[in-house]
């Protein structure tokens, strides 16, 4: 049960780190073009 919780932890994390990433990227491509392109978000 332990080493279930423990797959499940490192699971998780792995996870909460490719939406972490993914999300952060997405925001500063988001704000770099509206400060370049001059595009409204």
């Amino acid at each position: 049960m332990k080493n279930l919780l423990r797959q499940f932890i490192k699971y998780f994390v792995q996870w909460y780190l490719l939406l972490g990433m993914l999300t952060w990227t997405s925001y500063m491509d988001v704000s770099r073009r509206a400060r370049f392109g001059g595009v409204k978000v």
